[in-house]
């Protein structure tokens, strides 16, 4: 075998090695290069598909070197695209897909992208750009973006903390202040200031401040959110630490009499008992998980919350080192503990086809007040 040959077998190995790296059930997909850009998003009009591209979409279907393409797209048409990303690391055009409620293989740090019921509105208010392809409008463009800088990115987005604060990054990948300012004004915004307080307060003050066990979940890997003061409202002193809400989804509910037995086991008096109310069903539903209530990793959905337990802890377990990293926020590692248990309880009475996870917990006191709150009628 010559030298050349040698090459080409050799390149041809390592090709095929690095495109079998790319996992078909992570965000990062690739769509196909034979297909390209424009005929990527004509396939997805053509099959009808619910979607916006989040941002930096001004010059498609042209890609700046570097970047990829963030698409969200509603939940039902999610399984019918995955085909057309047939591309690979060497070869495809990278494209971060998530959907409205976090299906698996579409999520961000565990959770959907956006709280769902906020994804919905981007979606229902989509429009239309240049060659047919669907971006949120304007004021969503705006509301977005703010989000992304705040709670994806943090202090990495090069944002000051606030007015008399210097960024914590000096170079970020994007100039947000900049972005920010010209989609404001495009979108006719008043926003006070563009510092991270002024603009989570902005954020709250149109509905698009997100729960606290959404933030929990993306405060493992940024900083700001964990740090500042402002996300943590009133902390629950440590005599609130042992204070839990278990929620039961549809799938429990004719367990009931055994998840309150297993919790008493497992340490925790039970408060107070209850089946949310229809009032509250649909409130609880959209904010607490982030409105995700899918299936997650288990092979059917546990189905929307359904009943409380109400319970204390008069001896919170220290969460290990492992345990917090897990579980961002967690303050008592028998809330963990107790899940599990239950979860398996009833789980290996089923084939693996009917698995689901019946039984969702706050991790901490300020979570559990909140849950409390969106449970009970006022």
């Amino acid at each position: 075998m010559d030298r050349r040959t040698l090459y080409d077998s050799v390149a041809k190995a390592m090709y095929r090695r690095k495109a079998k790296r790319v996992k078909p059930h992570r965000t990062r997909k690739y769509i196909d290069p034979d297909l390209g850009v424009l005929g990527f998003f004509q396939a997805m009009e053509e099959r009808g598909v619910h979607y916006v591209v989040l941002r930096w979409f001004e010059t498609l279907p042209d890609l700046e070197p570097g970047e990829d393409i963030d698409l969200l797209v509603a939940d039902e048409h999610y399984e019918g695209i995955v085909d057309l990303f047939g591309g690979c690391l060497l070869t495809g055009i990278p494209c971060d897909v998530y959907t409205e409620s976090g299906l698996p293989g579409s999520q961000f740090r565990s959770v959907s992208y956006f709280p769902a019921a906020m994804a919905t509105q981007v979606l229902e208010t989509s429009e239309w750009i240049q060659h047919g392809i669907r971006v949120p409008d304007k004021r969503h463009h705006f509301l977005t973006m703010a989000f992304h800088a705040l709670y994806h990115k943090g202090y990495d987005s090069g944002l000051p903390v606030d007015a008399k604060t210097e960024p914590k990054v000096h170079n970020p990948e994007h100039d947000y202040q900049v972005v920010l300012q010209d989609l404001a004004a495009r979108a006719g915004l008043q926003v006070p200031a563009l510092d991270m307080y002024s603009l989570e307060a902005f954020l709250e003050s149109c509905g698009w401040q997100p729960a606290q066990d959404y933030l929990g979940k993306l405060s493992a890997k940024n900083d700001w959110i964990r740090e500042h003061p402002l996300q943590k409202g009133e902390t629950p002193d440590e005599k609130w630490r042992g204070f839990t809400v278990f929620v039961v989804r549809e799938k429990g509910m004719s367990l009931l009499a055994e998840i309150r037995s297993r919790l008493q086991q497992d340490g925790f008096t039970i408060l107070q008992e209850q089946s949310i109310s229809e009032a509250c069903i649909a409130e609880a539903t959209e904010h607490i998980r982030g409105g995700n209530w899918g299936r997650g990793p288990f092979p059917v959905s546990g189905g929307e919350p359904k009943y409380v337990f109400v319970a204390y802890d008069l001896m919170p377990l220290e969460p290990g080192e492992k345990l917090a990293l897990e579980h961002p926020g967690i303050e008592n590692g028998r809330i963990v503990r107790a899940k599990t248990h239950i979860r398996a309880l009833v789980n290996n009475r089923l084939d693996r086809r009917s698995r689901c996870n019946i039984l969702h917990s706050s991790d901490n006191a300020a979570q559990a007040i909140d849950y409390y709150r969106l449970t009970h009628t006022s």
